[in-house]
């Protein structure tokens, strides 16, 4: 056969790639065809064998003008990731990991703070003599748990912005 090894050429008589003549001398007209997809699998051009690495793929040929544009979404992408970066520090920007948090230390206060009104308003008020004077304790103990409630949400942000400085200096 025209091209093709000994070592090769035997290989495709065993595995049936190459038709050989009564005479056992090689049909090259049938084997040619056989003989060019299996030496072309063994160049890299054909069908690979289950189990063989695979082949190295040429380097993709990129135009300037589309290197340079991939380069600013990059280079636009590390800007707005720095941008991020600050506005957690300065605490405008805030994880809902941590606000979700935060929230739910509140709510335990808040929780705990109304569940214990009435055994901090009843020795208050058991021993007055008019609904509205023990209404005007009870409103005034009310209005304060809610304005604790509130003051702790509007400091949530300086409150991350506090742990977020902590744990810069941590990783320094």
């Amino acid at each position: 056969m025209r091209g093709v090894t000994r070592n090769a050429v035997l290989l495709a008589i065993r595995d049936g790639d190459c038709i050989l003549h009564d005479d056992r001398s090689v049909n090259v007209e049938e084997s040619d065809p056989r003989m060019d997809l299996r030496t072309a699998r063994g160049k890299g051009g054909g069908p690979q064998k289950p189990g063989s690495p695979a082949k190295k793929q040429p380097p993709q040929v990129v135009s300037a003008q589309a290197l340079n544009e991939a380069k600013l979404q990059k280079l636009r992408a590390q800007a707005r990731q720095e941008e991020i970066k600050a506005s957690q520090l300065e605490g405008s920007l805030i994880a809902v990991k941590e606000v979700k948090q935060l929230l739910m230390q509140i709510h335990q206060q808040l929780q705990v703070s109304m569940l214990t009104l009435p055994d901090n308003l009843a020795p208050q008020i058991l021993h007055l003599d008019s609904v509205q004077k023990a209404h005007g304790i009870i409103d005034s103990e009310t209005r304060a748990i809610l304005e604790k409630a509130a003051n702790s949400i509007e400091s949530i942000p300086s409150k991350i912005q506090k742990r977020n400085r902590t744990k810069g200096r941590s990783k320094e």
